[in-house]
């Protein structure tokens, strides 16, 4: 290129002239995305959200929230395990949904720090770690969780996924299923003319959605109302403006 910048320069001169040397922009290349980084921001929106919405989680807190915030607390975390991250992530990701719906683990609950960082060692030892040893998770949180810690909240996650007669690997493999897996969807349709009085009447249409994803389905009604105009003997629904009802949610767990 500055060959071919000073041929250009001599070439729409009309005087012989030595070619001014070509000086070049430094352009700094855009840093490098660590995935690992913003994975673990996603991991603590994901991680808070689930706290809060467990009723654990307002109680008095058992142990007390450590002093690093909680997304660089996770890329610590993760940038230190040993498992394969995508898959041990989404793993405990699925996990804490669970254990919050069930609002489930008291002291794991004291805070989205040891909420996580339960749930996340418990799925690394289960799928992952044949030595359960939980002295290098206080490295990994630089020591901001003792040893004890460590021990109570994951025997508490370890404790919620003894479920009758079932291994806690079966348990645990059940929530991840269901929670990764993409729900099928059915709709059904029924319609009926509704006769509020004899001078009144309206055309009903009645959607209901299920959405069904590992055992659980989730049902959701809306109604929609059309009035009626006489088009010779009949009376025929205008479809330009339906009055919608509010959606109505059910959810059934199947057996």
């Amino acid at each position: 290129m500055p060959h071919m910048s000073r041929r250009l320069s001599k070439f729409l001169s009309s005087r012989k002239q030595a070619a001014d040397p070509v000086t070049t922009s430094h352009v700094d290349a855009p840093a490098p995305i660590d995935k690992t980084q913003r994975l673990a921001a996603q991991c603590a929106e994901y991680t808070t959200r689930y706290v809060k919405s467990s009723p654990s989680h307002y109680r008095t807190p058992t142990f007390p929230t450590p002093t690093t915030a909680l997304e660089p607390f996770i890329h610590a975390l993760l940038t230190t395990s040993d498992a394969p991250l995508l898959t041990t992530v989404y793993g405990t990701l699925a996990l804490m949904g669970w254990l919050a719906e069930a609002g489930a683990c008291r002291n794991a609950s004291s805070s989205p720090h040891h909420f996580f960082l339960a749930s996340f060692v418990v799925m690394s030892n289960m799928t992952w770690n044949n030595v359960w040893d939980d002295e290098p998770w206080v490295a990994r949180t630089n020591g901001e969780v003792s040893s004890d810690v460590v021990c109570t909240i994951r025997r508490e996650v370890e404790d919620a996924l003894d479920l009758d007669a079932r291994s806690p690997w079966e348990v645990l493999d059940d929530i991840i299923n269901s929670e990764l897996k993409t729900p099928t969807v059915f709709a059904e349709r029924t319609h009926e003319v509704i006769h509020f009085d004899p001078q009144c009447s309206a055309y009903c249409e009645t959607v209901v959605t299920r959405y069904t994803t590992g055992k659980t389905t989730t049902a959701v009604k809306i109604c929609y109302f059309y009035k009626l105009k006489m088009v010779g003997d009949k009376a025929v629904p205008i479809s330009s403006q339906p009055w919608a009802s509010k959606p109505s949610h059910e959810t059934f767990l199947s057996i």
